[in-house]
């Protein structure tokens, strides 16, 4: 009987472990943000700061507002060097999060504000790693 058991837990484990750690569909925040030219943007290299939190006081350059399950507006422009802002009016904690996971706002609760840095220019498109049905959204970085 012993023989049994552990056959069917192996399978009923291996299945579990299918079920659990697989897709086939690719999650978005294993992809790299790509720049205009087709090349990597510094979001995406290996060892580049993406961003970092703004220090206290910081002014931001832009605003997101994240409402009804979007950001708005959908796309930012800012230079190197300086904050974009997200305040969460919506009724669910968000996050803001580039889709190569290298800039994180981390949890963004309800009726809170979050400022990010960006000292490099590049396409940062982000999403909410919370939401995966919430469309994405972009902070160009110039010069």
């Amino acid at each position: 009987m012993r023989s049994l058991r552990v056959p069917s837990l192996f399978l009923a484990v291996t299945l579990l472990g299918a079920a659990c750690g697989g897709s086939a569909t690719p999650s978005p925040a294993g992809q790299a943000s790509v720049a205009p030219s087709g090349e990597a943007s510094p979001a995406a290299s290996a060892g580049a700061a993406a961003c970092q939190p703004a220090p206290e006081g910081t002014v931001p350059a832009a605003t997101v507002t994240i409402r009804d399950f979007a950001y708005s507006p959908a796309k930012v422009t800012i230079k190197a060097g300086e904050a974009v802002a997200w305040t969460n009016e919506d009724t669910s904690t968000h996050t803001a999060t580039t889709l190569d996971g290298g800039c994180d706002t981390k949890s963004i609760p309800k009726g809170a504000t979050v400022a990010l840095v960006f000292p490099q220019a590049g396409t940062y498109e982000y999403h909410c790693a919370i939401h995966a049905t919430m469309p994405t959204a972009v902070v160009e970085v110039t010069e």
